[in-house]
């Protein structure tokens, strides 16, 4: 992943044949979506979660969450960043958002596809992200749900 995110930032495949370039008219890969979505809303505090739920044990790192989160209050609100690593199952993603104050308003964005998908020149636009709508708000409570191998951000504004 991190070649990836170096290949993004210069347009560069890092591989020792330059015919590997990035030429005019390629598109970003899959990966461009999420680090420029992070890269634009990830600024600010970070803030402290605590997260709970299922876990994936792993022979090298033990028991991995199937859903991690991160979250930061920037000048508009809060951006909330989760992956779902579940390969089949959507995920419920809860959060206790009464500390902001209310929220006047939230959207989800997501990137998942077939685990295989990627931008060809056929299909610029294979891997994007999408618009999944207004989540759930409600006493203090808000109620996501992420699609499976997802990447997704939550937007809060907040008064």
């Amino acid at each position: 992943m991190q070649r990836a995110v170096l290949r993004v930032v210069d347009g560069e495949r890092h591989a020792p044949d330059a015919s590997l370039r990035a030429q005019p008219g390629d598109r970003p890969d899959p990966i461009h979506h999420p680090f420029a979505l992070t890269a634009r809303y990830g600024r600010g505090t970070v803030l402290r979660l605590e997260p709970r739920g299922a876990v994936h044990e792993t022979a090298g790192l033990g028991d991995v969450p199937l859903v991690d989160a991160v979250a930061v209050r920037g000048e508009d609100g809060v951006a909330l960043f989760a992956a779902n690593r579940h390969q089949t199952e959507a995920a419920a993603f809860d959060v206790d958002v009464r500390a902001l104050g209310g929220v006047d308003r939230a959207t989800h964005t997501a990137v998942f596809d077939d685990p295989e998908a990627c931008n060809t020149v056929d299909r610029p636009d294979r891997v994007v992200p999408r618009d999944l709508g207004a989540p759930k708000v409600d006493g203090g409570r808000l109620a996501v749900e992420l699609p499976p191998l997802s990447w997704n951000l939550v937007r809060l504004r907040t008064p």
